[in-house]
C-alpha cells in the first residue's frame, strides 16, 4: 500500500497520480461521463507507462483512490486532499480540479516525451543549441544552457530582447520563469543564488505576445511540477486565456519542456548537477529520460530452427516517419449500416473515448447508367458521442440495417433503439453479416523493399481496419495516412514469411496507379484466408533465390535522417522568418535529388483556406507531373517525404530490368549515385 502523504493541493500530489488526474479531468470536461473506479485505476497505470514507469502491483492504485475520494474512511482519517467525489457509485473529478484551466490544459507526458524523443537537438557552439521538433506546428527553439552569468552574457550580445522561458537551479531547487529581457532578469536571479540555467526561445525574431508567454509559463509549470522539485508555489496566472493564446502558448510549452528533457537525455552528466528531480516516485528520473514508454521485459528466447515457431512482435515504427493524430492508431469500425437509407460506416475510438469519424466515399465520376464512381474516401469528424454522431450523419439510421456494431458500442445502440417507439428491437435491426477474412493472393519472391534492404519473400495481404489490427497487432503509419484519403479501401501490407518484416502499401487512386507499382514481380497463389500470421508459413513453398542486397534501393532510416540534416542546414542558410518558405523549398528540392522521379512540393490550398499542404508528385518530364498523394497541414511534411521514399523504391523495383539493359528512366539513373551515398552515410554531391 502507498503510505499517507500530506498533500496540500492536487497539483502537488505524487507525479503519476497528478498526471492521471489531469487526464481524467480533461476527459470528464469533454464527455461529462462519470468513471468507474477501475477506469481511473487503468488511467493511472497507463500514465505510469507514458512516464516510462512500470505498473503498480497489488492494491496500490485502489488505496490511492480511497485516500483521494471525498468521504471515504482513509480520506477523512489522513486528512487527504479531495481529488474525486462519488456520483452514483462512480467517480468524478472534484470541482476544484475542474476549475483549474492550467491543470486541464497542460499536455500529457506521453506527448512531451515523444516530442523530445523525435526532436533533433544540435549544438551550434558551446552552450548554444538548436531544437527542432518532429511536429511542424511546434516552434523550433534556440536553447542556451550553462552558468547563469554566461547565458546572460550570450543573450546580451546576440539575443537581446528575445521572449522565452527559462529553468534555473537555485538552493537545490528548480525555478521556472518567463521574460522578454533575460539579460536583465538573469542578473536579478544571479544575485539571489541561481547557479545554472536553461533559457529557450522560438527562432522567430518577433517579440512574443505577453499573454502567450504567460500561458506557456503556466502550462510549463504544471508539467514540470510533476517531475521536478520546484521553488514556484503557484502554477501561474488564474485568468483563463483566450483560445488563440492557449494554442500558441501550449505549443511553446510542449516544445520547451521537450527541449529540456532532450538536452538532459543527451547530457547525462550535466543534468545531474542541474535538474532537481522529485523523489516521491522511485526511479522517476532514469525512467522518464529514456523518452520511451515502459515495456515489460521479455526473456530472450533462442529457437533452434530455420523458420521460427513463434511470430516475433511487431517492431515499433520509426519516429522519423510519424506525425499523425494520436488517436488514429486506435480507430476501429464502430458501426456499419445498410438498407434503404443507403450505406454508412462510422469509425470510432477503440476504448469509446474520443472522436467518431464518418467514412464518406469520394465521388469522382458518373457512369453511363448514372451510377456514381467512387475512388477513396474522406474522414469527417462527427462528434465524441456515438448516438449523437449517428444522428448527425444520418438521422434515419434507426430505420437502416445494422450490418456491424463493435462490441464496445452494442449496449449504447441497444439502449437507444429501446427508447424509440417506432424503431426495431436490436435483435431484428442487427443482422449478422460475416466479414470476409484477411486474404493473401500474391507473393513477391525475394522482395528487397524492407527497411533494411535484405531480400525475403513478401506476401501481399489485405483486409479491413479491424483485421489489420487483430492479425498484425497494430495500424502502421502508412495505413493511418490512408485513413485520410481512402478509409473505405482495403489496407494492403507486404509481410515476410516469419512475420518479422512488414511494409505497408498506401492506397493510390486507381486512375493514377499505372507506372507506380511494379506489376511483374507478384506471383498469383490463389485465394487464401489469413486469420493468423502462422497461416503464411504453409503458403507457396516454391524455391526462392535470395540475391545480394541491391545498392539501388533507398534505405528508409538513412533517407529520413538525411532529410532532417538537409532541413536543419536550410534553416541556417535562411535564418530570417521571411525566408522560411525558401528554406522549405530548398529542403524539398534537395531531397528530390535522392527520390526522383518522386518529388514533394508545398502546394497551398485554394482560397479561402490558408492551410499549407504537401503533395507527392511523380515526375514524367519537363512540366509533366501527376499528383499521387495530398497531405493537408504543415505538420504533414515528413509524412510526404516518407511516402516519396516508399514510392521511389516501388518504382525502382519495377524498373530493374531497364537498369540492367541500360534503358532505365532518366530520373532514376540521375539519383542512383546519391541513393548509394545516403545508404552508406556519405554526404551526396550537390546537384542543380
Amino acid at each position: 500500500m502507498i503510505r499517507a502523504t500530506p498533500v496540500k493541493k492536487h497539483h502537488q500530489d505524487r507525479p503519476d497520480f497528478a498526471a492521471a488526474l489531469r487526464s481524467v479531468a480533461w476527459t470528464y470536461q469533454h464527455t461529462g461521463t462519470p468513471f468507474a473506479p477501475k477506469d481511473i485505476q487503468a488511467v493511472v497505470q497507463r500514465t505510469r507507462q507514458d512516464m516510462g514507469l512500470p505498473p503498480y502491483m497489488g492494491g496500490a492504485v485502489s488505496d490511492y483512490l480511497q485516500r483521494r475520494t471525498k468521504g471515504t474512511k482513509l480520506q477523512q482519517q489522513d486528512n487527504q486532499p479531495i481529488h474525486y467525489v462519488a456520483d452514483a457509485r462512480k467517480l468524478i473529478p472534484a470541482p476544484s480540479v475542474m476549475e483549474n484551466w492550467r491543470f486541464l490544459g497542460a499536455s500529457d507526458h506521453a506527448l512531451i516525451r515523444l516530442t523530445a524523443f523525435q526532436g533533433v537537438l544540435q549544438e551550434m557552439q558551446s552552450g548554444q543549441f538548436s531544437f527542432s521538433t518532429r511536429s511542424s506546428h511546434l516552434p523550433s527553439l534556440t536553447v542556451l544552457v550553462g552558468p547563469i552569468a554566461e547565458v546572460r552574457q550570450a543573450v546580451a550580445q546576440n539575443f537581446k530582447g528575445r521572449s522565452g522561458l527559462y529553468l534555473l537551479k537555485r538552493n537545490d531547487k528548480n525555478y521556472v520563469g518567463q521574460t522578454h529581457e533575460f539579460e536583465v532578469r538573469g542578473r536579478r536571479h544571479g544575485s539571489t543564488g541561481a547557479e545554472f540555467v536553461l533559457f529557450a526561445f522560438p527562432e522567430e525574431t518577433d517579440r512574443m505576445d505577453s499573454d502567450v508567454l504567460n500561458v506557456a509559463e503556466s502550462l510549463t509549470l504544471v508539467s514540470l511540477s510533476e517531475l521536478l522539485n520546484l521553488e514556484n508555489e503557484k502554477l501561474g496566472g488564474d485568468r483563463p486565456p483566450k483560445a488563440l493564446h492557449l494554442r500558441e502558448g501550449s505549443a511553446f510549452a510542449v516544445a520547451f519542456v521537450a527541449a529540456v528533457f532532450r538536452w538532459a537525455h543527451q547530457h547525462p552528466q550535466q543534468w545531474q548537477q542541474f535538474l532537481m528531480w522529485r523523489r516521491d516516485v522511485r526511479g522517476l528520473a532514469d525512467a522518464y529520460l529514456t523518452l520511451q514508454p515502459y515495456a515489460v521485459p521479455t526473456p530472450e528466447v533462442v529457437i533452434p530452427a530455420v523458420i521460427p515457431t513463434s511470430i516475433p512482435a511487431m517492431s515499433a515504427p520509426s519516429p522519423l516517419g510519424e506525425s499523425l493524430p494520436a488517436d488514429w492508431a486506435n480507430l476501429i469500425r464502430a458501426v456499419v449500416l445498410g438498407g434503404e437509407g443507403g450505406t454508412l460506416t462510422l469509425l470510432g475510438p477503440i476504448d469509446g473515448q474520443g472522436e467518431f469519424l464518418l467514412v464518406r466515399p469520394r465521388l469522382v465520376d458518373i457512369d453511363d447508367d448514372d451510377f456514381g464512381v467512387y475512388d477513396g474516401a474522406d474522414l469527417i469528424p462527427a462528434g465524441r458521442e456515438l448516438i449523437g454522431a449517428l444522428d448527425l450523419v444520418n438521422p434515419g439510421w434507426r430505420s437502416m440495417v445494422g450490418v456491424y456494431v463493435a462490441p464496445i458500442f452494442e449496449e449504447a445502440v441497444q439502449r437507444e433503439l429501446a427508447l424509440v417507439p417506432d424503431a426495431c428491437i436490436y435483435d431484428k435491426w442487427r443482422l449478422d453479416f460475416e466479414d470476409a477474412p484477411m486474404q493473401c493472393r500474391y507473393i513477391w519472391p525475394s522482395c528487397d523493399l524492407w527497411p533494411d534492404g535484405l531480400p525475403r519473400d513478401a506476401f501481399w495481404v489485405e483486409g479491413n481496419l479491424d483485421q489489420v489490427r487483430e492479425v498484425l497487432g497494430g495500424l502502421a503509419p502508412d495505413h493511418q495516412m490512408q485513413l485520410e484519403t481512402a478509409a473505405s479501401e482495403p489496407f494492403v501490407v507486404l509481410i515476410s514469411r516469419d512475420g518479422s518484416q512488414r511494409l505497408s502499401l498506401p492506397h493510390i487512386k486507381s486512375s493514377e496507379k499505372e507506372g507506380t507499382w511494379p506489376t511483374d514481380v507478384f506471383v498469383p497463389i490463389g485465394w487464401h484466408e489469413i486469420r493468423h500470421l502462422d497461416d503464411l508459413r504453409s503458403l507457396w513453398t516454391g524455391v526462392t533465390d535470395f540475391p545480394d542486397v541491391d545498392p539501388g534501393l533507398l534505405l528508409l532510416e538513412p533517407a529520413l535522417r538525411r532529410y532532417e540534416m538537409i532541413r536543419q542546414a536550410s534553416r541556417f542558410a535562411y535564418p530570417d522568418r521571411a525566408e522560411r518558405g525558401l528554406a522549405l523549398q530548398q529542403s524539398l528540392w534537395e531531397m528530390a535529388q535522392i527520390t526522383w522521379p518522386f518529388q514533394v512540393m508545398q502546394t497551398p490550398l485554394p482560397a479561402p483556406s490558408s492551410r499549407p499542404a504537401f503533395t507527392v508528385y511523380m515526375i514524367h518530364g519537363q512540366a509533366l507531373e501527376e499528383s499521387l498523394w495530398h497531405f493537408v497541414g504543415d505538420h504533414r511534411e515528413r509524412d510526404a517525404i516518407r511516402l516519396s521514399i516508399v514510392l521511389r523504391n516501388l518504382y525502382y523495383s519495377g524498373n530493374r530490368d531497364a537498369l540492367s539493359s541500360g534503358e532505365i528512366s532518366y530520373f532514376l539513373n540521375y539519383a542512383l549515385p546519391a541513393v548509394q551515398q545516403v545508404n552508406t552515410g556519405i554526404e551526396p554531391s550537390p546537384k542543380g
